[in-house]
């Protein structure tokens, strides 16, 4: 009996799947047919949000594009202390004031 209860509920969780499979295959048909419908509102969204999150997509490639220059500075900057005894410590709020510094001298130059 038992096994026979075990075998209806394998079976009925297999069934709400498919059901659950079909409902979100219907809704996402359903969402994409309103897309194409009023794709001249979502275009005008879609330019919103990419004009609002520009800096912030600006922000993140300077600084994977920066992030080599700023580990070469920090690894011969706290090697040769440019600048003086201040700058020497490795935690120094100051020795990354001056990486920061030089990365916009060194971009400066080659722009």
């Amino acid at each position: 009996m038992n096994e026979n209860n075990e075998a209806e509920r394998h079976e009925m969780k297999h069934y709400m799947m498919i059901a659950l499979t079909v409902f979100v295959t219907f809704c996402c048909c359903i969402l994409f047919f309103f897309m194409i419908y009023r794709f001249d509102e979502l275009a005008a969204l879609w330019r919103q949000i990419a004009n609002i999150l520009q800096p912030i997509t600006i922000g993140l490639v300077l600084a994977y594009l920066l992030n080599p220059v700023m580990k070469f500075q920090e690894k011969y900057l706290y090697r040769f202390c440019l600048a003086s005894a201040l700058f020497c410590n490795k935690d120094s709020k100051h020795k990354n004031n001056l990486q920061v510094l030089l990365l916009f001298i060194f971009r400066c130059c080659h722009l």
